[in-house]
């Protein structure tokens, strides 16, 4: 597992880095899964990058993905697959499109993050949404599973902030009104 990211502050060793994993699989008895995560960070349009680190990062992995493998199984996941080199996507047989969760499936999520905060903050929680936003609003407002996901994380800071503060700071209807808005803009602004 890796991620494009991590390639990029690689600079001058990004392609000896690369180098080390191929050839560990290659020798590798049953070779290897790469999952690079973030992938078009390092494996975007050629042209458009500005380092010749980057460049020569990509142009290696061209020149070891070339032609099929038993040894090797390079999976890249991106959200902006157009953005990837077009000899990049010439390498990949197969594409697989993970779409936003639905509705009930952000319903499952957000009981299941429930269950991860205490007792009393999920109470809280699920009630503020009840008021302010269903899940079928969460999906009707474009969001993710990343986006429960931070939603449950923010809370469960001011949670933290708001018995720290001796409830100066709490994590009430209005702090969700307005990580509510901010997180539709920031929704709105991503393409979907």
């Amino acid at each position: 597992l890796m991620s494009g990211g991590n390639v990029l502050g690689l600079q001058e060793e990004a392609v000896p880095e690369l180098r080390r994993v191929f050839s560990w699989a290659k020798r590798s008895p049953r070779g290897l899964v790469l999952f690079i995560d973030e992938a078009e960070a390092f494996l975007s349009c050629r042209g458009t990058q500005s380092s010749h680190h980057v460049q020569a990062a990509v142009s290696f992995f061209l020149a070891q993905t070339g032609s099929s493998s038993k040894k090797l199984m390079v999976i890249l996941a991106t959200n902006r697959l157009n953005d990837l080199d077009e000899a990049v996507l010439s390498r990949l047989p197969f594409q697989i499109e993970f779409g936003r969760p639905d509705s009930t499936m952000l319903a499952l999520q957000v009981k299941d993050r429930a269950l991860r905060l205490p007792k009393d903050a999920a109470k809280r929680l699920l009630s503020l949404l009840e008021k302010e936003a269903s899940t079928d609003g969460l999906y009707a407002l474009g969001f993710a599973g990343r986006d429960v996901q931070n939603l449950f994380e923010e809370f469960a800071r001011r949670w933290s902030l708001e018995e720290v503060s001796n409830g100066s700071r709490r994590a009430d209807e209005e702090w969700l009104r307005r990580w509510m808005r901010h997180r539709k803009a920031t929704v709105n602004g991503r393409s979907m």
